[in-house]
């Protein structure tokens, strides 16, 4: 953390770390006991911070799909290569 000549903390522009808290939790205690053990001088705005409920869509509503096989991939692409292959010279042969 950077400071300014009065010793006062100079945070950059940028620089934002977010923190989740649970609603059951005080702010300060939170900070007290599970951030500044490890960034000791760390500042926060309480006027900054929101209040609510996080709701991870992805890892509830997310449905895990296997990837294709190899295979199935190579002879795709086989595919796509002969058709643009025949495109080319089909612009080929009229130019």
């Amino acid at each position: 953390m950077s400071v300014d000549r009065k010793g006062k903390a100079v945070l950059l522009d940028g620089w934002k770390i977010t923190e989740r808290v649970p609603l059951s939790e005080d702010l300060d205690e939170h900070m007290e006991r599970d951030v500044l053990p490890f960034v000791k001088g760390a500042t926060w705005d309480v006027t900054k911070a929101k209040s609510g409920n996080e709701i991870p869509f992805s890892r509830i509503f997310h449905v895990r799909t296997n990837p294709r096989s190899l295979h199935e991939i190579d002879a795709e692409v086989a595919s796509l290569m002969s058709e643009l292959s025949e495109m080319f010279s089909a612009v080929h042969k009229d130019a």
